[in-house]
């Protein structure tokens, strides 16, 4: 599901690929690429595991997601 704030929230049957470099989601009129490596959401200072893209008929959206880097757990 696609929720963004001032818009419905949008449902989407999907296909996943992926390969070594990324994983990719395809639905009707979106492609989702998330990618790793590190990532600054730009609002904080906050870096994140991987770099979140969406393509779709609107334009593309470009984020972060995965795992906070200060929230890791540390090796025991």
């Amino acid at each position: 599901m696609l929720e963004r704030p001032d818009h419905p929230p949008l449902r989407f049957a999907i296909v996943q690929e992926s390969n070594d470099r990324a994983i990719r989601y395809r639905g009707d009129g979106f492609t989702l690429t998330a990618t790793q490596g590190p990532c600054s959401d730009g609002m904080s200072d906050a870096i994140w595991s991987d770099r979140v893209q969406i393509a779709f008929g609107e334009g593309t959206l470009k984020g972060c997601g995965g795992v906070r880097e200060d929230m890791r757990e540390e090796p025991r």
